[in-house]
């Protein structure tokens, strides 16, 4: 979801490239080590009357894609952009007044009035989903070295082809709260899309908030996209900070698969290595986890305001 998009030159001509939304700017030939904070995807539930909404959205150019299959009222809309879907309006299954707006691609200045009139009419308006991206471009770190330290949560690890790592999703996928880490580069060019020549490497961290019901919302996400932030380790250790070798290597095995901590017997083992780690952790903040940080504080005011620009 974006609010501008930027044109960019393809070897056969121009193409709409699909940046991160929120105050994004494409990096210069001389940038390195640009981080960015954005929306990445949204989701606004509440009640309509869709009744009074049906001039709205035919004067906007939304189309009915699915009826109800008992009384043939149109239960979702979609607003199409370049050929693809820009946004949903779906009428909630278990509750009869209640609609949902989700929007996860990139749609221009005029596009958007088009989405935010109608969750504007709802009533009891609550964001059920949100996406917040931080992106690393030009990192001076990049190789997708790092790893998300989290071990209450399962992880997920995808490899191409030639077994470079991808994607690290650290919870399971439909619960509350899942983190990404992946190579946003790889992924355009899986979508075919060219990125500018410019940027020579993009890692995304994302924060996926959801809620199951309804009537919930997600909560702080300020807070969350922090925790997130500080999740992200080079899983690394030095004979230096770890002289025994024995203990370095359990330490980098579990930076790596935080997993394993399934699989040490012991609770008082358990408890010793994650309390070495939290130590380490502290001593050691890599720069771009610094820079996040800063980046975060510096935007949070604008993507609050960007949130509450759809309630």
């Amino acid at each position: 979801m974006t609010i501008s998009q930027n044109s960019i030159l393809k070897a056969n001509g121009k193409c709409n490239y699909p940046a991160s939304p929120l105050l994004f700017t494409p990096p210069t030939e001389k940038q390195t080590n640009v981080c960015e904070i954005s929306i990445d995807r949204i989701a606004v539930t509440g009640k309509l009357e869709i009744e009074d909404c049906e001039d709205i959205l035919k004067r906007d150019k939304w189309l009915v894609t699915a009826r109800n299959a008992i009384d043939g009222k149109p239960c979702v809309y979609n607003l199409f952009g370049n050929e693809k879907t820009i946004a949903t309006l779906s009428k909630n299954s278990y509750y009869s007044d209640s609609w949902r707006m989700d929007t996860s691609e990139h749609f221009t200045e005029v596009d958007k009035p088009k989405v935010t009139k109608i969750t504007q009419l709802f009533t009891n308006a609550h964001i059920t989903r949100l996406d917040i991206a931080i992106d690393f471009i030009n990192f001076d770190d990049s190789g997708m070295n790092y790893r998300i330290y989290r071990p209450n949560a399962t992880s997920s690890y995808f490899y191409d082809r030639a077994g470079k790592l991808e994607t690290v999703y650290s919870g399971k996928r439909k619960s509350p709260q899942v983190y990404r880490y992946y190579n946003k580069l790889a992924e355009l060019k899986h979508q075919r899309i060219k990125a500018p020549s410019c940027i020579k490497n993009w890692e995304r961290l994302e924060l996926q908030l959801r809620h199951t019901r309804a009537n919930q919302p997600i909560g702080d996400w300020y807070t969350k996209a922090i925790k997130m932030a500080t999740s992200l380790i080079l899983p690394s250790v030095s004979r230096v900070n770890v002289p025994n070798f024995n203990e370095r290597a359990k330490i980098n095995e579990l930076l790596r698969d935080p997993e394993g901590f399934q699989d040490i017997g012991s609770s008082k083992t358990r408890a010793k290595y994650r309390k070495k780690i939290r130590e380490l952790n502290k001593k050691s903040v890599p720069a771009r986890i610094k820079l996040a940080l800063r980046t975060l504080e510096t935007k949070k005011n604008n993507i609050q305001d960007e949130i509450n620009s759809f309630l």
